[in-house]
């Protein structure tokens, strides 16, 4: 869908003059991504930044939470953490704890590292 509305709107620009689109904001983290290979492909090609929406997926990648410490039901009023699928996030927050160990680094590091070398 977005990479339709991208290459729609890419030919509007060039045969209208208009002023095009310069960034999507999409969510994108390891535990989870909206962003396609296909609009990160148009995005490249037409010259659209990519600014990733909850990297973190909402603290959840953080590594504060944990299986045994899992997220609080939240109330209407709060922020809630981005949807994530909290059995395979508490898989990648373990295998990732273990890299950051080795590095010397927090989970958070590591999650926001792979985001800054993803292709988006």
């Amino acid at each position: 869908m977005v990479s339709a509305a991208l290459d729609e709107s890419a030919r509007a620009v060039a045969t209208e003059r208009l002023g095009g689109f310069v960034s999507l904001q999409a969510y994108y983290s390891f535990g989870r991504n909206a962003i396609s290979n296909t609009n990160c492909s148009l995005c490249r090609e037409e010259g659209v930044g990519v600014m990733p929406w909850s990297p973190l997926s909402g603290g959840f990648l953080s590594g504060k939470y944990r299986r045994d410490n899992p997220i609080r039901k939240r109330s209407a009023h709060e922020l809630s953490v981005s949807a994530i699928d909290e059995a395979r996030g508490f898989d990648a927050v373990e295998s990732t704890e273990e890299m950051a160990k080795q590095k010397g680094a927090t989970v958070a590091q590591v999650a926001l590292a792979w985001l800054s070398l993803s292709p988006a």
